[in-house]
């Protein structure tokens, strides 16, 4: 049987939420804003660009980019905010692409 740690103190807590908020602006935003694409992206040969210029977004969008993913994403509402790019025209954009002014091309 395996046992999660429980969290000692809400010290605990702010520590595990900074790692694994550096771990995502490394993984995600810092590649998104330099080169419109993260490793897994670059594989399934997309790329986020920034809607007026065409060109990968800045930092700032970047990082709104990511954050209106994630946050949602730990509730179980971030799953309707993927889906609207279903039913989205022209661009096919999902909640994260519209905060953030952009689109995926692929």
């Amino acid at each position: 049987m395996v046992r999660l740690p429980m969290f000692a103190s809400a010290h605990d807590l702010g520590i595990v939420l900074a790692v694994l908020l550096l771990a995502g602006v490394l993984y995600e935003v810092l590649p998104t804003a330099k080169w419109g694409r993260t490793l897994g992206k670059r594989v399934c040969g997309l790329e986020v660009r920034d809607i007026e210029g065409h060109e990968p977004p800045a930092f700032g969008p970047a990082l709104r980019r990511w954050l209106v993913f994630s946050v949602p994403g730990l509730l179980v509402v971030g799953i309707v905010g993927v889906l609207w790019c279903l039913f989205d025209r022209p661009w096919h954009q999902c909640w994260h692409d519209k905060a953030a002014h952009t689109f995926v091309a692929g």
